[in-house]
């Protein structure tokens, strides 16, 4: 409970503009975090921040600007990225069914697994490599 001295009435309002710099000062910087994090595609990390400054200041429209623009910047990489992927896989699939034809099936299983690591569940991949192992343990056992 707050008493009424003089000395009291002077320190509050310096206490409450203190608070309220402090406040505004996380602000700013969450803000720049967020930013910093799109900018580095973490965008789920960032979307966590706005999302807390939302709860703080539920009214605040730069924060709700950010949270748009970056869900459709999130969106938009994320199809660029499948976009890249599919070429990436459409070309280890095709240097791999080359080097199959080549003889070469070490290499050909090599591309395959480069699939692999992109899209685990790429089941053309897992049937070349299947094939390929099995002619390479026919040819070991000659």
């Amino acid at each position: 409970i707050l008493q009424n001295s003089g000395a009291d009435n002077i320190e509050i309002p310096k206490l409450i503009q203190q608070v309220k710099d402090n406040i505004l000062s996380d602000i700013t910087n969450k803000l720049k975090e967020g930013k910093r994090l799109t900018e580095n595609n973490k965008y789920d990390d960032a979307l966590n921040i706005y999302n807390e400054l939302l709860d703080i200041s539920p009214d605040n429209e730069e924060v709700r600007i950010l949270v748009n623009k970056t869900q459709k910047t999130k969106q938009k990489y994320f199809e660029e990225m499948k976009i890249k992927n599919k070429k990436i896989i459409d070309n280890a699939i095709n240097n791999g069914i080359e080097f199959y034809r080549n003889k070469q099936l070490k290499e050909a299983i090599d591309e395959w697994k480069k699939v692999l690591e992109i899209d685990p569940d790429n089941e053309p991949s897992k049937m070349y490599i299947e094939r390929a192992l099995k002619i390479l343990n026919m040819l070991e056992k000659k």
